[in-house]
C-alpha cells in the first residue's frame, strides 16, 4: 500500500486549504496527519475515505500533557502547547519529538523532565510511542499522549458514541458523562484500556478506531473525553461551534497512568489510532486481524464445546451439591457452577466443605460437570488466619488506607503462591471439571496499590498480578489434569489465550460483539429470571452457552417450569441444526436481509457448503411480528424451525412471529 512522508514548507499557497503553511504532515490511503512543528501538536487529522476531517480547527490542536501534582497544588498539569519548539527528527514514515526542561504555565516553574513522543505511520494508521526521563523532584502521575484537541461530529444527523469491547455510550447529540460534577472540569466519560480491548468513535457509517497495543498488560491507559465547555440545555452538545466565547468540542486523551518518580525513566506503552469506513464491525476487524497473532495455548477438554445448559449455585455440603445434580439431571441442566464450596481450613490453609471430592465424583457419575468459582483474591476478614497473616496483604490507596478489608493483593508473591499452592494445588479443585475465576475487577476502585509491604513498584497497577496469577493458576490445573476447564468473566478479552471460555452479565451479552470478537469461543451467559424469555432468545442468536441464575422466587428449578421448558427446547434445537447454528461461521446481520418490526437477528454459515441459516426473534413483548426473509440466492428453497417446532418446515420467507418468540430459517 502506498505510503509517504511529506515535509511541508509552504510559502506562498497552501496546496490543501484546511492546513496553513509550515507544516509536518504524515500520510498513507486512510489518513492525513499534520503537526504543527512550533509546538508538535496534532492540528489536521482527516479519514481520506470518507473526507472526515476529525481535526480541523488548528487552533485547537494539542500535543501532549501531564500531571505533576504539587505539594500546594494536586491538580497541576504541563502542555505541550505551552512548551519551547521541540527537537524533531524526521524519518520516512515517522516523526519523533523531544521536548526538554517543561515549563508550566501555572507556576511559571521549569521541571527538569524530558519526553520524547514518537508518531510512526503504517499501512493503516499512527502509532503513539515515548519515553519520559524524570529528574524534576516530582511524580508525573499521568502522560496524555496522544491528546486530541478535537473530535468534530462528521454528521450532526446521526448519533456519534464510543464503543468498546464491553460498553457503548453516547457522545453526540446528548453527551454522558459518569463523573459528577463536583469531579470533573468538564462533562466527562472514560474507557480502559487494554482492559476493554479497544475503543470506536463512530456513527453509523465511519469512526476512528483507538486501541493499545499490549500483548500482556503493562500499563493502565483511561480513554478520556470531554465536552467542552459544557452543555447546552438538558444534557445536550451545543449545537453551534461556539457557545460563551469558547469553541465548542469534545477532545479525546489516552491518559498513560505511570507514576514516573524522580530519577526515573519510563517508557509509554504504543497507542494506535485509525480511521477506518463502514459499520462498527469494520472497527472491531482492525483488532481481530491484530488478534490473530494471539494463538490459544492449549487444547480444551471436549464437553466445554457443546451446547449445554448451565446453572449457578451455592452449597453449604457435599450433600446440597448431590441434591442440585439429581433436579439438573432431570431438567435438562448438565453443567453446575458452584459457589459455597470453600471454607476456612485447619492453621492457614485453604480448606473445603466435608466430602466435596465424594459429592463431585457422584455428580459425574450423574453426568453432570462440576466447575468451582474462585476468587484468589477475597478473603474472609473476620477469620482467624485473615488476623494472623492476611490482613498484611490488604492493598491500600495513596494515603496509606485500606480500600476493601476484604480483597488482597494480587500483586504480592505470596498471594500468588495461595493461588498455585492452595487452589491448583486443592485435590478437590483437581477433582472438579473445571473451575471460573472471578477476578477482583476493579471493586471499590483497586486499581492501584500503594501499600510499600507487598514487594512490589510503588504503586502498582494490580492487573499486572491479576492476570499473572490467573495465567500461571490456569498453567498448573492444566498440567495437573488435561481435561480441567479454566474460565474466568471476560475481565480481558487477551485471557483467551490461555482460558477456554468465558461468563458475562445480560447487560454485556445483549451486544454482539463479543460472539463477532470470538466467533468460537464458548462463552456462558446468565439468564435475568425477570426476562428469561428475551435473555434466552439473545443466547440462541449469539450462541451463548445459557446459565440459569436463579434467585428470585428461589433456587429450584422446578420453580420456574416454563423457563426450563424453553432452555430445553432451545439446547434441542442446536443439537438439531448444530452445523448451522452452534458450529457455522457467524456473521452477525450481514450475508441475509431481514425486514420486520421489533426483531433482532443472526446470520450463521455451514462451513462445509457455504449454505446460510438465520435466526430471528421478536423483541416485543405483546406484539406479533410480520417477517420478510431473504438470502443472497434468491431461487434457494428456504426451510423454518423453532424451539417449540424443531422439526422443519418449508418456509417462502415470509414469517408471522409471536411476541418473544425465536425462528431459524435455512436454506435446504
Amino acid at each position: 500500500m502506498r505510503k509517504k512522508f511529506i515535509l511541508f514548507v509552504l510559502c506562498i499557497i497552501p496546496v490543501l486549504p484546511l492546513f496553513s503553511q509550515k507544516q509536518l504532515k504524515l500520510e498513507n490511503e486512510n489518513l492525513i496527519a499534520v503537526f504543527d512543528p512550533s509546538n508538535g501538536a496534532l492540528i489536521g487529522l482527516k479519514n481520506k475515505k470518507t473526507t472526515w476531517k476529525i481535526i480541523y480547527r488548528e487552533n485547537l490542536g494539542q500535543s501532549f500533557e501531564m500531571l505533576i501534582p504539587l505539594a500546594e497544588r494536586r491538580f497541576h498539569s504541563v502542555r505541550g502547547s505551552d512548551q519551547v519548539t521541540p527537537e524533531i527528527k524526521l524519518y520516512k514514515d515517522s516523526i519523533v519529538f523531544v521536548w526538554k526542561s517543561l515549563k508550566s504555565k501555572i507556576t511559571d516553574e521549569t521541571f527538569n523532565i524530558e519526553f520524547r513522543g514518537t508518531i510512526a505511520l503504517d499501512k493503516n494508521g499512527l502509532k503513539y510511542g515515548g519515553n519520559v526521563i524524570n529528574n524534576s523532584g516530582y511524580t508525573i502521575e499521568y502522560m496524555a499522549w496522544p491528546y486530541l484537541g478535537e473530535i468534530s461530529i462528521p454528521d450532526k444527523t446521526k448519533n456519534m458514541v464510543f464503543q468498546s469491547r464491553n460498553t457503548m455510550r453516547n457522545l453526540f447529540p446528548a453527551f454522558f458523562s459518569e463523573y459528577g460534577y463536583w469531579g470533573v472540569e468538564y462533562p466527562t466519560t472514560s474507557c480502559l484500556l487494554p482492559e476493554e480491548s479497544f475503543l470506536m468513535i463512530r456513527n453509523d457509517d465511519q469512526g476512528l478506531y483507538v486501541c493499545s497495543e499490549q500483548a500482556v498488560p503493562e500499563e493502565m491507559i483511561i480513554g478520556t473525553f470531554e465536552l467542552i465547555p459544557g452543555y447546552e440545555i438538558n444534557n445536550r452538545n451545543p449545537v453551534e461551534d461556539v457557545m460563551d466565547g469558547q469553541d465548542v468540542r469534545i477532545q479525546f486523551k489516552a491518559n498513560h497512568i505511570i507514576y514516573a518518580h524522580n530519577k526515573s525513566a519510563s517508557a509509554l506503552s504504543p497507542v494506535t489510532i485509525i480511521p477506518y469506513e463502514g459499520s462498527w464491525h469494520k472497527g472491531v476487524d482492525l483488532y481481530k486481524n491484530r488478534k490473530k497473532n494471539r494463538a490459544k495455548t492449549t487444547e480444551s477438554a471436549g464437553w466445554i464445546k457443546q451446547p449445554l445448559t448451565w446453572q449457578r449455585i451455592n452449597i453449604s455440603s457435599g450433600q446440597d451439591l448431590i441434591n442440585y445434580a439429581k433436579e439438573a439431571k432431570e431438567q435438562g441442566v448438565s453443567v453446575l457452577g458452584v459457589n459455597g464450596w470453600k471454607r476456612n481450613g485447619n492453621g492457614n490453609h485453604t480448606g473445603t466443605i466435608e466430602n466435596l471430592q465424594a459429592a463431585i465424583r457422584e455428580c459425574q457419575k450423574m453426568g453432570v460437570h462440576v466447575v468451582l468459582g474462585m476468587n484468589f483474591s477475597s478473603v474472609d476478614f473476620r477469620s482467624g488466619r485473615y488476623r494472623d497473616e492476611l490482613k498484611n496483604y490488604v492493598m491500600t490507596d495513596p494515603f496509606n488506607i485500606t480500600y476493601d478489608r476484604g480483597l488482597i493483593c494480587p500483586l504480592s508473591k505470596d498471594v500468588q503462591q495461595i493461588a498455585l499452592n492452595e487452589y491448583a494445588g486443592n485435590p478437590s479443585v483437581l477433582w472438579a471439571d473445571g473451575s471460573i475465576i472471578d477476578d477482583n475487577n476493579h471493586r471499590n476502585k483497586t486499581y492501584f496499590c500503594f501499600n510499600p509491604d507487598h514487594g512490589h513498584k510503588v504503586p502498582e497497577w494490580i492487573d499486572k498480578g491479576t492476570i499473572k496469577m490467573d495465567k500461571e493458576y490456569t498453567a498448573q490445573v492444566k498440567r495437573d489434569n488435561k481435561n480441567f476447564v479454566s474460565l474466568g468473566y471476560g475481565f480481558y478479552d487477551l485471557q483467551t489465550t490461555c482460558y477456554d471460555g468465558y461468563y458475562i452479565q445480560p447487560s454485556i451479552s445483549g451486544s454482539p460483539l463479543h460472539r463477532y470478537i470470538n466467533p468460537q469461543t464458548p462463552i456462558i451467559s446468565s439468564i435475568d429470571v425477570r426476562n428469561a424469555r428475551r435473555d434466552m432468545n439473545l443466547c440462541l442468536r449469539n450462541r451463548y452457552n445459557i446459565c440459569y441464575d436463579l434467585n428470585f422466587y428461589g433456587n429450584q428449578l422446578k420453580i420456574y417450569p416454563q423457563i426450563v421448558e424453553y432452555g430445553r427446547q432451545i439446547e434441542t434445537l442446536r443439537n438439531k441444526y448444530r452445523d448451522f447454528i452452534w458450529e457455522g461461521e457467524f456473521n452477525d446481520t450481514s450475508e441475509a436481509s431481514v425486514n420486520g418490526d421489533n426483531i433482532a437477528y443472526t446470520v450463521y454459515t455451514r462451513k462445509k457448503d457455504g449454505k446460510k441459516a438465520v435466526v430471528i426473534t421478536n423483541q416485543h413483548e405483546s406484539e406479533s411480528s410480520s417477517v420478510k426473509v431473504s438470502f443472497m440466492n434468491p431461487k434457494t428453497t428456504l426451510i423454518l424451525a423453532s424451539p417449540e417446532s424443531p422439526e422443519a418446515v418449508p418456509c417462502d420467507g415470509n414469517i408471522t412471529l409471536k411476541p418473544q418468540s425465536a425462528v431459524v430459517v435455512i436454506e435446504k
